[in-house]
């Protein structure tokens, strides 16, 4: 926008020259009332974050679950005038309290080829749109930073340390990171991953900033348990989340049961079956799979310790909720899960099933030890709130927006 005013519209030479003190004055003083309302909202529009994930296929997974997360944050901390707006598909429901601009994307349902549809039209809809900065929240979503100010969230590097076997998905990726490397400012969700950043790609320590997540409000638990002692592990079970430690410390347990939940492939699930009755505790593992909140925070709640044994993190969710919940958290000695637990969680080396298996006898035979852990747990994780990413995820936008 211009801010200046043409010759037609000086003042008159006995009136003090004016200027808008910003484009919203400039519009409703100078534009035809016809654009008005066009001029003014790209006037305000700052920064644009992608909400996109919340109706597709992250949903329900970490990246729509933080996406959502830090909407209703940024609706607690700011006035509407101050929130940023948000990019929705079509047909997904529209956050109350935000300005949002739809995104047409279609469903993608071709097996293992990458949806095309982002690549070719998001500068088109950035084009017209023209946010002073984008966020994006997805790798999916991802514009070139060289034609659009970009801010994004880095969650972790997992794929770059564990290769995609599929080429055209990892074409995708790799686009992803070159154009990561040139990003205005990245968020990554713990040091580790900022310090990976650096390690693998090469982003100046200057261009990161470390916004932790927070914890959303845990649900009231709601659902039954089992009666002999167990212990849980809710998470995913790719191979570098290591669910087979977890089945071989309990198997060299005595009468320790383990509760697996989680959304899991049939394929790999049915290596883990294969794995529990080579180990003999078959009938010691049960296999939920996908748990409504509600129960997953009853068996969290009622279990002798949550285990965490990944050989690779971009942060440590379980670790946190287990310590928020008062429930012991035993994690793989690396620095993300270090982060997420603090001095609070117990760490060890993610090879050694015999000492896994002899914390869970410990953890499970001296309740005393367990309500010292858990006191140590709940101090820790109230510290990780959503306010707090909102305020950090706010200072990475200013810094941005002041270089211009």
């Amino acid at each position: 926008l211009n801010m200046g005013a043409g010759e037609d519209t000086a003042p008159e030479a006995d009136a003090p020259p004016t200027t808008p003190s910003n484009p919203a004055e400039f519009c409703s003083r100078w534009m035809p009332s016809g654009l008005l309302g066009r001029c003014t909202r790209l006037a305000r529009m700052q920064v644009l974050l992608d909400a996109t994930p919340l109706a597709r296929g992250h949903a329900a997974r970490g990246i729509g679950i933080a996406t959502r997360e830090l909407i209703s944050a940024l609706a607690r901390v700011r006035s509407p005038d101050q929130r940023p707006e948000l990019l929705t598909t079509g047909d997904q429901t529209v956050p109350a309290g935000y300005a949002t601009h739809r995104f047409r994307w279609p469903r993608w349902r071709v097996p293992r080829i990458p949806d095309p549809w982002p690549a070719l039209h998001l500068h088109a809809a950035l084009d017209k749109l023209r946010p002073r900065l984008f966020h994006a929240t997805q790798p999916d979503l991802m514009p070139d930073p060289g034609q659009f100010a970009t801010a994004v969230t880095c969650y972790d590097l997992i794929p770059l340390h564990l290769p995609l076997r599929n080429p055209l998905q990892r074409h995708v990726y790799g686009t992803f990171l070159q154009r990561l490397t040139r990003a205005q400012v990245v968020l990554a969700i713990s040091q580790a991953t900022a310090d990976d950043l650096t390690a693998q790609l090469g982003i100046p320590a200057e261009r990161i900033r470390v916004v932790y997540l927070g914890l959303p409000p845990a649900p009231t638990p709601s659902g039954p348990t089992p009666t002999r002692p167990y212990v849980l592990y809710a998470n995913s079970i790719e191979p570098h989340k290591n669910p087979r430690l977890a089945i071989d410390a309990v198997a060299r347990t005595r009468d320790i049961h383990l509760v697996m939940t989680g959304t899991w492939s049939r394929r790999r699930l049915a290596r883990l079956h294969e794995h529990a009755a080579a180990a003999g505790v078959v009938d010691r593992v049960h296999w939920l799979g996908y748990t409504p909140a509600e129960q997953l925070a009853a068996l969290r709640r009622d279990a002798v310790a949550a285990l965490v044994p990944s050989r690779m993190e971009g942060f440590g969710f379980p670790v946190l909720e287990a310590l928020a919940a008062g429930t012991p958290a035993i994690a793989a000695d690396i620095p993300a899960l270090r982060e997420a637990g603090g001095d609070a969680a117990v760490y060890l080396d993610p090879d050694d099933a015999d000492g896994w298996s002899q914390t869970i006898e410990r953890l499970a035979t001296q309740p005393e030890e367990r309500t010292v852990i858990a006191e140590r747990g709940h101090a820790h994780a109230a510290g990780f709130t959503w306010e707090r990413t909102a305020e950090a995820t706010i200072d990475a936008w200013r810094e941005v927006l002041r270089r211009g």
